[in-house]
Protein backbone atom coordinates (compact mmCIF):
# COMPACT_ATOMS: atom_id res chain seq x y z
CA UNK A 1 0.00 0.00 0.00
CA UNK A 2 0.85 3.23 -0.99
CA UNK A 3 0.96 6.41 1.62
CA UNK A 4 1.55 10.04 1.36
CA UNK A 5 4.14 11.98 3.51
CA UNK A 6 2.34 14.18 5.89
CA UNK A 7 4.57 16.94 4.37
CA UNK A 8 3.45 16.74 1.10
CA UNK A 9 1.07 19.09 0.12
CA UNK A 10 -1.54 17.42 -1.28
CA UNK A 11 -5.11 19.04 -3.47
CA UNK A 12 -7.86 17.58 -1.83
CA UNK A 13 -11.71 18.46 -2.88
CA UNK A 14 -15.32 17.61 -1.92
CA UNK A 15 -17.45 16.42 -4.59
CA UNK A 16 -20.85 15.47 -4.58
CA UNK A 17 -22.00 12.61 -6.91
CA UNK A 18 -25.76 11.85 -7.40
CA UNK A 19 -27.30 8.55 -7.33
CA UNK A 20 -29.07 6.89 -10.19
CA UNK A 21 -32.04 8.29 -10.51
CA UNK A 22 -31.48 10.99 -8.58
CA UNK A 23 -35.16 12.54 -9.01
CA UNK A 24 -36.80 10.03 -8.26
CA UNK A 25 -38.57 9.88 -4.52
CA UNK A 26 -37.20 6.04 -3.03
CA UNK A 27 -39.47 4.59 -0.69
CA UNK A 28 -39.37 0.42 0.80
CA UNK A 29 -42.22 -0.76 -0.48
CA UNK A 30 -41.72 0.12 -4.47
CA UNK A 31 -38.64 1.81 -5.02
CA UNK A 32 -36.63 0.38 -2.25
CA UNK A 33 -33.23 -0.27 -3.77
CA UNK A 34 -30.45 3.16 -4.02
CA UNK A 35 -27.30 3.04 -6.30
CA UNK A 36 -24.36 5.44 -6.16
CA UNK A 37 -21.61 4.86 -8.52
CA UNK A 38 -18.08 6.28 -7.79
CA UNK A 39 -16.53 6.94 -11.35
CA UNK A 40 -12.90 6.43 -11.64
CA UNK A 41 -11.92 9.32 -12.77
CA UNK A 42 -11.69 10.89 -9.32
CA UNK A 43 -8.94 9.32 -9.27
CA UNK A 44 -8.04 9.07 -5.68
CA UNK A 45 -10.98 8.80 -3.58
CA UNK A 46 -10.59 9.36 0.78
CA UNK A 47 -14.12 6.94 1.78
CA UNK A 48 -13.43 7.45 5.67
CA UNK A 49 -13.75 11.79 5.10
CA UNK A 50 -16.84 10.99 2.82
CA UNK A 51 -20.59 10.68 3.45
CA UNK A 52 -24.25 9.54 2.51
CA UNK A 53 -26.85 12.54 2.05
CA UNK A 54 -30.66 12.18 1.17
CA UNK A 55 -33.45 14.11 2.19
CA UNK A 56 -36.13 12.60 4.31
CA UNK A 57 -39.57 13.14 4.44
CA UNK A 58 -42.35 11.23 6.94
CA UNK A 59 -46.11 11.13 5.20
CA UNK A 60 -48.88 11.00 7.78
CA UNK A 61 -51.67 8.17 6.76
CA UNK A 62 -54.69 9.20 4.72
CA UNK A 63 -57.42 10.32 6.81
CA UNK A 64 -55.57 10.03 10.37
CA UNK A 65 -56.49 12.66 12.83
CA UNK A 66 -53.86 11.73 15.88
CA UNK A 67 -51.49 13.94 16.67
CA UNK A 68 -48.13 11.28 16.50
CA UNK A 69 -44.87 12.45 16.21
CA UNK A 70 -42.47 10.62 14.54
CA UNK A 71 -39.01 10.05 13.97
CA UNK A 72 -36.37 7.70 13.39
CA UNK A 73 -36.29 4.23 15.44
CA UNK A 74 -34.58 4.59 18.42
CA UNK A 75 -31.69 7.22 18.77
CA UNK A 76 -30.12 5.31 15.85
CA UNK A 77 -30.92 8.61 13.90
CA UNK A 78 -30.91 7.97 9.72
CA UNK A 79 -29.16 5.01 9.47
CA UNK A 80 -31.47 3.14 10.16
CA UNK A 81 -33.39 2.95 6.80
CA UNK A 82 -30.06 1.18 6.20
CA UNK A 83 -31.74 -2.69 5.97
CA UNK A 84 -29.07 -4.18 3.66
CA UNK A 85 -25.83 -2.56 2.34
CA UNK A 86 -23.62 -4.09 -1.01
CA UNK A 87 -20.52 -2.36 -2.62
CA UNK A 88 -18.71 -3.38 -5.83
CA UNK A 89 -15.36 -2.61 -7.61
CA UNK A 90 -15.68 -2.45 -11.16
CA UNK A 91 -18.33 -4.93 -10.87
CA UNK A 92 -16.61 -7.37 -8.18
CA UNK A 93 -18.60 -7.56 -4.68
CA UNK A 94 -16.35 -6.77 -2.27
CA UNK A 95 -18.66 -6.60 1.14
CA UNK A 96 -22.20 -7.46 1.11
CA UNK A 97 -23.74 -7.11 4.56
CA UNK A 98 -27.62 -7.63 5.27
CA UNK A 99 -29.00 -5.96 8.33
CA UNK A 100 -26.43 -3.64 8.85
CA UNK A 101 -28.48 -1.21 11.01
CA UNK A 102 -28.46 -4.12 13.86
CA UNK A 103 -24.64 -3.80 13.08
CA UNK A 104 -24.57 -0.15 13.49
CA UNK A 105 -26.66 -0.17 16.25
CA UNK A 106 -23.98 -2.46 18.22
CA UNK A 107 -21.45 -0.05 17.15
CA UNK A 108 -22.58 3.03 18.33
CA UNK A 109 -23.54 0.88 21.65
CA UNK A 110 -20.13 -0.28 22.56
CA UNK A 111 -17.76 1.49 19.94
CA UNK A 112 -18.14 5.24 20.98
CA UNK A 113 -18.66 6.62 24.43
CA UNK A 114 -21.21 8.75 25.22
CA UNK A 115 -19.82 12.03 24.48
CA UNK A 116 -18.72 10.40 21.12
CA UNK A 117 -22.26 9.42 20.41
CA UNK A 118 -24.06 12.61 20.94
CA UNK A 119 -21.10 14.36 18.73
CA UNK A 120 -21.93 11.41 16.16
CA UNK A 121 -25.80 12.32 16.53
CA UNK A 122 -25.32 15.66 15.26
CA UNK A 123 -24.46 14.27 11.85
CA UNK A 124 -26.32 11.10 11.50
CA UNK A 125 -29.93 12.66 12.44
CA UNK A 126 -29.39 15.93 14.54
CA UNK A 127 -30.70 15.87 17.57
CA UNK A 128 -33.88 17.32 18.37
CA UNK A 129 -37.48 15.66 17.77
CA UNK A 130 -38.88 18.00 15.87
CA UNK A 131 -37.16 17.47 12.59
CA UNK A 132 -39.99 16.35 10.57
CA UNK A 133 -43.14 18.14 11.43
CA UNK A 134 -43.56 21.74 12.34
CA UNK A 135 -47.75 22.40 13.38
CA UNK A 136 -48.21 20.52 16.77
CA UNK A 137 -50.64 21.08 18.92
CA UNK A 138 -50.94 19.33 22.19
CA UNK A 139 -54.67 18.53 21.96
CA UNK A 140 -55.61 19.80 25.05
CA UNK A 141 -57.63 23.18 23.07
CA UNK A 142 -57.57 22.62 19.51
CA UNK A 143 -57.03 19.12 19.14
CA UNK A 144 -54.79 19.80 15.86
CA UNK A 145 -52.95 16.85 13.71
CA UNK A 146 -49.25 17.09 13.36
CA UNK A 147 -48.48 18.96 10.34
CA UNK A 148 -45.70 17.27 8.77
CA UNK A 149 -43.26 19.20 6.37
CA UNK A 150 -44.05 18.47 2.90
CA UNK A 151 -40.15 19.46 2.08
CA UNK A 152 -37.33 16.36 3.24
CA UNK A 153 -35.24 17.40 5.69
CA UNK A 154 -31.46 16.52 4.76
CA UNK A 155 -29.98 13.97 6.49
CA UNK A 156 -26.47 12.56 6.60
CA UNK A 157 -25.33 9.29 6.96
CA UNK A 158 -21.56 7.25 7.59
CA UNK A 159 -21.35 4.15 6.69
CA UNK A 160 -18.43 3.30 8.53
CA UNK A 161 -19.47 -0.18 9.61
CA UNK A 162 -18.25 -0.66 5.85
CA UNK A 163 -14.67 -1.54 5.45
CA UNK A 164 -14.35 0.10 2.51
CA UNK A 165 -16.45 3.42 3.40
CA UNK A 166 -14.17 3.24 6.85
CA UNK A 167 -10.57 3.39 4.64
CA UNK A 168 -8.11 5.37 6.74
CA UNK A 169 -6.55 5.62 3.64
CA UNK A 170 -7.17 6.84 -0.24
CA UNK A 171 -8.11 4.52 -2.91
CA UNK A 172 -7.74 4.99 -6.13
CA UNK A 173 -10.45 4.70 -8.14
CA UNK A 174 -8.49 5.62 -11.34
CA UNK A 175 -6.82 2.21 -10.82
CA UNK A 176 -9.49 -0.06 -9.67
CA UNK A 177 -12.73 1.48 -11.74
CA UNK A 178 -16.00 2.52 -10.90
CA UNK A 179 -16.72 1.70 -7.02
CA UNK A 180 -20.73 1.57 -6.66
CA UNK A 181 -22.64 1.55 -3.57
CA UNK A 182 -26.06 -0.07 -3.62
CA UNK A 183 -28.46 0.21 -0.15
CA UNK A 184 -32.12 -1.48 0.44
CA UNK A 185 -34.16 0.45 2.47
CA UNK A 186 -35.44 -0.60 5.74
CA UNK A 187 -39.37 -1.21 6.08
CA UNK A 188 -41.83 1.56 7.03
CA UNK A 189 -42.74 0.14 10.32
CA UNK A 190 -38.81 -0.70 11.15
CA UNK A 191 -37.38 2.42 10.34
CA UNK A 192 -39.68 4.74 12.35
CA UNK A 193 -41.22 4.90 15.44
CA UNK A 194 -43.27 7.86 17.74
CA UNK A 195 -41.22 9.91 19.63
CA UNK A 196 -40.80 9.12 22.84
CA UNK A 197 -42.55 6.60 24.95
CA UNK A 198 -45.99 5.27 23.75
CA UNK A 199 -45.84 1.36 24.99
CA UNK A 200 -47.08 0.22 28.23
CA UNK A 201 -47.51 3.63 30.04
CA UNK A 202 -48.52 3.49 33.56
CA UNK A 203 -51.61 4.84 34.56
CA UNK A 204 -52.60 5.74 38.17
CA UNK A 205 -55.04 2.86 39.58
CA UNK A 206 -58.89 3.91 39.85
CA UNK A 207 -62.01 2.35 40.73
CA UNK A 208 -64.54 1.15 38.00
CA UNK A 209 -68.04 2.89 38.46
CA UNK A 210 -70.78 0.43 39.63
CA UNK A 211 -71.65 -0.61 35.83
CA UNK A 212 -67.95 -1.71 35.40
CA UNK A 213 -67.22 0.72 33.89
CA UNK A 214 -64.38 4.06 33.14
CA UNK A 215 -64.04 6.62 31.15
CA UNK A 216 -61.22 8.18 31.84
CA UNK A 217 -57.27 7.68 32.83
CA UNK A 218 -54.63 9.69 34.41
CA UNK A 219 -51.34 9.31 33.36
CA UNK A 220 -48.89 8.49 35.90
CA UNK A 221 -45.99 11.15 36.63
CA UNK A 222 -41.89 10.09 36.25
CA UNK A 223 -41.16 12.78 38.20
CA UNK A 224 -42.15 14.19 41.79
CA UNK A 225 -41.56 18.10 40.68
CA UNK A 226 -41.69 19.59 37.00
CA UNK A 227 -40.82 18.27 34.23
CA UNK A 228 -43.23 15.56 35.35
CA UNK A 229 -43.12 13.52 32.32
CA UNK A 230 -39.59 13.63 31.21
CA UNK A 231 -38.77 10.05 31.72
CA UNK A 232 -41.17 9.19 28.62
CA UNK A 233 -39.16 11.38 26.25
CA UNK A 234 -42.12 13.76 26.03
CA UNK A 235 -43.12 16.97 28.12
CA UNK A 236 -44.96 20.60 28.22
CA UNK A 237 -44.54 23.71 28.48
CA UNK A 238 -45.37 24.85 31.69
CA UNK A 239 -45.19 23.66 35.51
CA UNK A 240 -48.93 23.24 34.60
CA UNK A 241 -49.16 20.42 32.17
CA UNK A 242 -51.93 22.22 30.25
CA UNK A 243 -49.65 22.56 26.74
CA UNK A 244 -48.11 19.80 25.18
CA UNK A 245 -44.63 20.08 23.74
CA UNK A 246 -44.82 16.47 21.89
CA UNK A 247 -47.01 14.35 23.95
CA UNK A 248 -47.83 11.69 21.45
CA UNK A 249 -50.89 10.79 23.30
CA UNK A 250 -53.66 12.98 21.27
CA UNK A 251 -57.03 13.21 20.67
CA UNK A 252 -58.37 10.64 17.93
CA UNK A 253 -55.64 8.11 18.80
CA UNK A 254 -56.29 4.74 19.83
CA UNK A 255 -55.47 2.46 22.16
CA UNK A 256 -55.02 -0.46 23.72
CA UNK A 257 -55.29 -0.77 28.00
CA UNK A 258 -54.14 -3.29 30.02
CA UNK A 259 -54.18 -3.91 33.58
CA UNK A 260 -56.30 -6.05 36.32
CA UNK A 261 -59.06 -5.68 38.11
CA UNK A 262 -60.01 -7.10 41.78
CA UNK A 263 -63.69 -8.83 39.94
CA UNK A 264 -62.55 -9.85 36.62
CA UNK A 265 -58.88 -10.14 37.08
CA UNK A 266 -56.75 -9.48 34.39
CA UNK A 267 -58.16 -7.56 30.94
CA UNK A 268 -57.17 -5.91 27.65
CA UNK A 269 -59.52 -3.43 26.52
CA UNK A 270 -59.33 -1.26 23.45
CA UNK A 271 -60.44 2.59 23.00
CA UNK A 272 -60.43 6.45 21.47
CA UNK A 273 -58.92 9.08 23.23
CA UNK A 274 -61.74 11.62 23.11
CA UNK A 275 -60.06 14.66 24.72
CA UNK A 276 -56.93 15.51 26.77
CA UNK A 277 -56.73 18.23 29.87
CA UNK A 278 -55.09 18.61 33.55
CA UNK A 279 -56.21 16.26 35.65
CA UNK A 280 -55.90 19.24 38.66
CA UNK A 281 -53.15 17.50 40.03
CA UNK A 282 -50.48 18.38 36.85
CA UNK A 283 -51.05 15.16 35.46
CA UNK A 284 -52.74 14.13 31.79
CA UNK A 285 -55.98 12.97 31.79
CA UNK A 286 -57.58 11.11 28.76
CA UNK A 287 -60.98 10.45 28.59
CA UNK A 288 -62.46 8.11 25.73
CA UNK A 289 -66.05 6.91 25.50
CA UNK A 290 -66.97 3.72 27.86
CA UNK A 291 -64.85 0.78 28.32
CA UNK A 292 -66.65 -1.82 30.02
CA UNK A 293 -67.04 -5.33 31.19
CA UNK A 294 -64.49 -4.39 34.27
CA UNK A 295 -66.01 -5.90 37.40
CA UNK A 296 -68.70 -3.61 39.21
CA UNK A 297 -66.75 -1.36 41.96
CA UNK A 298 -64.07 -3.13 40.48
CA UNK A 299 -60.71 -1.73 41.91
CA UNK A 300 -57.70 -1.71 38.79
CA UNK A 301 -54.57 -1.75 39.43
CA UNK A 302 -51.75 -2.35 37.08
CA UNK A 303 -53.03 0.01 34.60
CA UNK A 304 -51.07 0.44 31.03
CA UNK A 305 -51.88 1.92 28.18
CA UNK A 306 -50.10 1.63 25.10
CA UNK A 307 -50.12 3.70 21.78
CA UNK A 308 -51.66 1.99 18.70
CA UNK A 309 -49.70 3.78 15.81
CA UNK A 310 -51.08 4.02 12.02
CA UNK A 311 -49.58 3.02 9.46
CA UNK A 312 -47.02 5.90 8.70
CA UNK A 313 -44.39 5.66 5.75
CA UNK A 314 -41.33 7.41 4.67
CA UNK A 315 -39.74 8.71 1.53
CA UNK A 316 -36.29 9.41 0.46
CA UNK A 317 -34.80 12.03 -2.58
CA UNK A 318 -32.10 13.89 -3.62
CA UNK A 319 -29.80 10.80 -2.64
CA UNK A 320 -25.91 11.73 -3.58
CA UNK A 321 -22.45 10.29 -1.84
CA UNK A 322 -20.53 13.32 -0.49
CA UNK A 323 -16.81 12.33 -1.18
CA UNK A 324 -13.44 13.83 -0.73
CA UNK A 325 -11.52 13.11 -4.15
CA UNK A 326 -8.11 13.48 -3.88
CA UNK A 327 -5.50 15.17 -7.02
CA UNK A 328 -2.45 12.69 -6.44
CA UNK A 329 1.07 14.47 -7.46
CA UNK A 330 2.68 13.24 -10.44
CA UNK A 331 5.45 11.16 -8.84
CA UNK A 332 2.83 9.60 -6.21
CA UNK A 333 0.85 8.32 -10.00
CA UNK A 334 3.87 7.19 -11.49
CA UNK A 335 4.71 5.58 -8.64
CA UNK A 336 1.39 3.65 -8.10
CA UNK A 337 1.42 2.38 -11.99
CA UNK A 338 4.69 1.13 -11.55
CA UNK A 339 3.74 -1.21 -8.36
CA UNK A 340 0.45 -1.92 -10.06
CA UNK A 341 2.90 -3.40 -12.63
CA UNK A 342 5.37 -5.12 -10.74
CA UNK A 343 4.72 -9.13 -9.29
CA UNK A 344 1.89 -8.48 -6.80
CA UNK A 345 0.34 -5.47 -7.80
CA UNK A 346 -1.35 -2.70 -5.11
CA UNK A 347 -2.68 -4.61 -2.33
CA UNK A 348 -5.63 -3.38 0.46
CA UNK A 349 -6.42 -5.14 3.36
CA UNK A 350 -10.31 -3.78 4.16
CA UNK A 351 -11.87 -5.15 7.22
CA UNK A 352 -14.97 -6.09 6.53
CA UNK A 353 -18.22 -7.82 8.25
CA UNK A 354 -19.67 -11.00 7.02
CA UNK A 355 -23.60 -11.41 7.42
CA UNK A 356 -25.88 -14.37 8.56
CA UNK A 357 -28.90 -15.47 9.92
CA UNK A 358 -29.77 -18.09 11.90
CA UNK A 359 -33.28 -18.67 14.59
CA UNK A 360 -33.41 -19.53 17.61
CA UNK A 361 -36.85 -21.49 18.73
CA UNK A 362 -38.84 -20.64 21.49
CA UNK A 363 -39.37 -23.62 25.01
CA UNK A 364 -36.11 -25.45 23.57
CA UNK A 365 -33.56 -25.46 26.40
CA UNK A 366 -30.31 -26.18 24.22
CA UNK A 367 -29.67 -25.07 20.61
CA UNK A 368 -26.66 -24.13 18.09
CA UNK A 369 -25.93 -21.67 15.87
CA UNK A 370 -24.66 -22.27 12.53
CA UNK A 371 -21.82 -19.44 10.79
CA UNK A 372 -20.88 -20.20 7.59
CA UNK A 373 -18.09 -18.69 7.43
CA UNK A 374 -15.26 -19.41 6.12
CA UNK A 375 -13.00 -16.94 5.75
CA UNK A 376 -9.11 -17.39 5.84
CA UNK A 377 -8.25 -14.36 8.09
CA UNK A 378 -11.52 -14.10 10.62
CA UNK A 379 -10.86 -11.98 13.91
CA UNK A 380 -14.32 -12.04 15.76
CA UNK A 381 -17.73 -13.41 15.22
CA UNK A 382 -20.54 -11.27 16.84
CA UNK A 383 -24.70 -12.66 17.48
CA UNK A 384 -27.57 -10.46 18.42
CA UNK A 385 -30.53 -12.25 18.98
CA UNK A 386 -33.68 -9.84 18.38
CA UNK A 387 -36.70 -10.41 19.32
CA UNK A 388 -38.52 -12.35 15.55
CA UNK A 389 -42.00 -11.05 16.79
CA UNK A 390 -42.38 -7.06 17.44
CA UNK A 391 -45.02 -4.30 17.40
CA UNK A 392 -44.53 -2.36 13.89
CA UNK A 393 -43.31 1.34 14.53
CA UNK A 394 -41.29 -0.07 18.04
CA UNK A 395 -39.34 -2.27 16.53
CA UNK A 396 -36.06 -2.95 19.02
CA UNK A 397 -32.77 -4.21 17.09
CA UNK A 398 -30.91 -4.30 20.59
CA UNK A 399 -29.82 -8.24 21.57
CA UNK A 400 -31.98 -9.76 24.18
CA UNK A 401 -30.26 -12.20 26.91
CA UNK A 402 -33.76 -13.42 28.00
CA UNK A 403 -33.06 -16.15 30.90
CA UNK A 404 -29.87 -17.38 28.41
CA UNK A 405 -27.68 -19.74 31.45
CA UNK A 406 -24.70 -19.87 28.90
CA UNK A 407 -23.41 -19.97 25.55
CA UNK A 408 -19.83 -21.29 24.19
CA UNK A 409 -18.59 -21.20 19.76
CA UNK A 410 -17.21 -24.54 18.93
CA UNK A 411 -14.17 -23.17 15.69
CA UNK A 412 -13.38 -26.99 14.14
CA UNK A 413 -13.27 -29.67 16.29
CA UNK A 414 -12.79 -27.56 19.69
CA UNK A 415 -14.55 -25.72 21.81
CA UNK A 416 -13.65 -21.63 22.84
CA UNK A 417 -13.79 -21.12 25.35
CA UNK A 418 -13.00 -24.67 26.98
CA UNK A 419 -15.90 -23.58 29.64
CA UNK A 420 -19.12 -22.11 28.47
CA UNK A 421 -19.70 -18.45 29.08
CA UNK A 422 -21.64 -18.29 32.08
CA UNK A 423 -24.58 -15.54 32.39
CA UNK A 424 -26.57 -16.87 35.64
CA UNK A 425 -25.47 -14.29 37.80
CA UNK A 426 -27.09 -12.13 35.05
CA UNK A 427 -30.13 -13.99 34.20
CA UNK A 428 -31.73 -16.28 37.24
CA UNK A 429 -34.48 -14.98 38.84
CA UNK A 430 -34.34 -13.08 42.63
CA UNK A 431 -33.46 -9.87 44.19
CA UNK A 432 -29.34 -10.09 43.20
CA UNK A 433 -28.50 -9.70 39.69
CA UNK A 434 -24.54 -9.38 39.59
CA UNK A 435 -22.59 -8.16 36.66
CA UNK A 436 -21.52 -11.23 34.52
CA UNK A 437 -18.16 -10.36 34.69
CA UNK A 438 -16.76 -13.50 32.68
CA UNK A 439 -19.51 -12.42 29.57
CA UNK A 440 -18.16 -8.84 29.98
CA UNK A 441 -13.90 -9.88 29.51
CA UNK A 442 -14.87 -12.20 26.74
CA UNK A 443 -17.23 -9.35 25.38
CA UNK A 444 -14.18 -6.74 25.51
CA UNK A 445 -11.95 -8.96 23.89
CA UNK A 446 -14.11 -9.36 20.89
CA UNK A 447 -14.92 -5.79 20.38
CA UNK A 448 -11.05 -4.92 20.49
CA UNK A 449 -10.77 -6.95 17.79
CA UNK A 450 -12.84 -6.31 15.48
CA UNK A 451 -12.86 -2.82 13.51
CA UNK A 452 -15.26 -1.44 15.73
CA UNK A 453 -13.21 -1.20 18.54
CA UNK A 454 -14.12 -0.56 22.68
CA UNK A 455 -14.81 3.09 23.78
CA UNK A 456 -17.71 1.84 26.27
CA UNK A 457 -19.37 -0.82 28.42
CA UNK A 458 -21.70 1.01 30.15
CA UNK A 459 -24.71 -0.36 28.03
CA UNK A 460 -23.84 -3.79 28.39
CA UNK A 461 -27.24 -4.78 29.48
CA UNK A 462 -29.11 -3.04 26.61
CA UNK A 463 -27.75 -4.86 24.13
CA UNK A 464 -26.55 -8.44 24.64
CA UNK A 465 -24.77 -10.32 21.89
CA UNK A 466 -23.10 -13.73 21.83
CA UNK A 467 -19.21 -12.97 20.99
CA UNK A 468 -15.65 -14.86 20.25
CA UNK A 469 -12.89 -13.42 19.88
CA UNK A 470 -10.66 -15.91 17.14
CA UNK A 471 -7.12 -12.59 17.61
CA UNK A 472 -4.37 -13.27 19.29
CA UNK A 473 -2.19 -9.88 19.32
CA UNK A 474 -3.56 -8.53 16.08
CA UNK A 475 -3.46 -11.79 14.77
CA UNK A 476 -6.85 -13.96 13.17
CA UNK A 477 -7.39 -17.54 12.04
CA UNK A 478 -8.45 -19.12 8.69
CA UNK A 479 -11.50 -20.97 8.31
CA UNK A 480 -11.45 -22.66 5.02
CA UNK A 481 -11.56 -25.86 6.64
CA UNK A 482 -13.26 -24.90 9.75
CA UNK A 483 -16.68 -24.80 10.47
CA UNK A 484 -17.97 -22.20 13.14
CA UNK A 485 -21.24 -22.40 15.70
CA UNK A 486 -22.47 -20.85 19.08
CA UNK A 487 -23.99 -23.69 21.36
CA UNK A 488 -26.33 -21.69 23.95
CA UNK A 489 -28.38 -23.38 27.04
CA UNK A 490 -31.35 -21.63 28.95
CA UNK A 491 -31.93 -21.94 32.32
CA UNK A 492 -34.23 -24.61 33.40
CA UNK A 493 -37.97 -23.64 33.53
CA UNK A 494 -37.82 -20.15 31.21
CA UNK A 495 -39.59 -19.93 28.27
CA UNK A 496 -37.70 -17.93 26.32
CA UNK A 497 -39.30 -16.08 22.90
CA UNK A 498 -38.22 -17.02 19.55
CA UNK A 499 -35.77 -14.62 17.87
CA UNK A 500 -33.69 -14.46 14.85
CA UNK A 501 -30.10 -14.11 15.78
CA UNK A 502 -27.77 -11.47 12.99
CA UNK A 503 -24.56 -13.04 12.88
CA UNK A 504 -21.98 -11.18 12.12
CA UNK A 505 -18.12 -12.35 11.21
CA UNK A 506 -15.43 -9.83 11.63
CA UNK A 507 -12.51 -10.64 8.77
CA UNK A 508 -9.90 -9.13 6.80
CA UNK A 509 -10.42 -9.20 2.84
CA UNK A 510 -7.30 -8.29 0.37
CA UNK A 511 -8.25 -6.17 -2.50
CA UNK A 512 -5.13 -7.25 -5.01
CA UNK A 513 -5.06 -4.48 -8.13
CA UNK A 514 -2.91 -5.95 -11.11
CA UNK A 515 -2.41 -5.01 -14.42
CA UNK A 516 -5.52 -7.87 -15.32
CA UNK A 517 -8.00 -6.13 -12.80
CA UNK A 518 -9.01 -5.76 -9.38
CA UNK A 519 -9.35 -9.07 -7.61
CA UNK A 520 -10.80 -9.90 -4.13
CA UNK A 521 -9.52 -12.44 -1.22
CA UNK A 522 -11.75 -13.08 1.41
Amino acid sequence: MLSVSKNLPTDNYSVVVLSDNAGTKFNPKTNGRVRVKIPSHLGMVDFGGSYLQFNAKVNKPAGATANIPMSWSKSQGATSVVRDLRILVDGNEVESISNYNVLDLLDKTFGRDLPLKEINSVLDHSIGNNQFYTGFDSGFTNAVAVEYNQIGTKQAVRLNCSGLLDLPVGFPVLATGDVEIEITLEDNERALAPVGTTQNVACEDQNASAGGEITELDITQVNSAFPFYEGYGWGFDDATATTSTNCPFSVGATFTLTGTSSVNGAFTKTGTIASLSNSGNDEVRLTFGAITGLGASATLSDCKITLNVPDFTYEIDEVKFVCRAVNMPPPYLNSLQQRIQQEGGVVYDIHSFSSYLDTLDANISRQALNVPCYASRLKAVFGVPVEASQTNYHYDRNGKVDGLRNFQSQVGDRREPNRPVDLTNWTTSGNAEYQPQEYIQELEKSFLASSMGLRTLGKWRDNFVLNRSLSYAGSSEDLNDKMFRFEVEHNNGVSNTAKNVFCFAHHIKRLQITPSGLQVFS
